[in-house]
């Protein structure tokens, strides 16, 4: 990726935990070759919490136009139900049946219905709206 003269990488995961320490240690993790390397000016590391399945639930039109199924009234809780329940509404959730969701989803909407989702959205606009502001301080242009 770097030979292709991107400006800016974001790096995303999934931490399969709330616990502070344990999302702060996976940052680290991630963090100490980008640092080695002298990249983490050009890149942003943004750890999900809880999980990327809940917020591809909170777009329940996407659900019916990917797998042709409506969301049950009562949503589980815990990420590997909420695997389990889009395995069930989508023939499965392995890369095949998320690149057919990934088509549906509106941003827009999984934001008006996903707190944790919204604040991700204005966390990268504000890391984006820092990144052309310090471009234009020094003169160059962001492509």
């Amino acid at each position: 990726m770097l030979t292709k003269n991107y400006q800016r990488f974001f790096i995303l995961f999934g931490t399969g935990s709330n616990r502070k320490q344990r999302i702060s240690s996976m940052v680290s993790e991630i963090q100490e070759p980008l640092v080695r390397l002298r990249l983490m000016d050009r890149v942003s590391v943004i750890p999900l919490v809880p999980s990327i399945e809940s917020w591809v639930l909170a777009d329940e039109e996407a659900i019916g136009q990917a797998g042709g199924t409506h969301l049950p009234e009562e949503l589980p809780r815990g990420r590997e139900q909420l695997e389990e329940l889009l395995g069930e509404l989508l023939g499965g959730w392995g890369p095949k049946e998320q690149k057919r969701m990934a088509r549906f989803l509106d941003p827009e909407r999984i934001r008006a219905k996903d707190a944790s989702f919204d604040a991700f959205v204005r966390g990268l606009l504000a890391a984006l709206e820092t990144r052309v502001l310090s471009a234009a301080e020094q003169g160059s242009a962001l492509p």
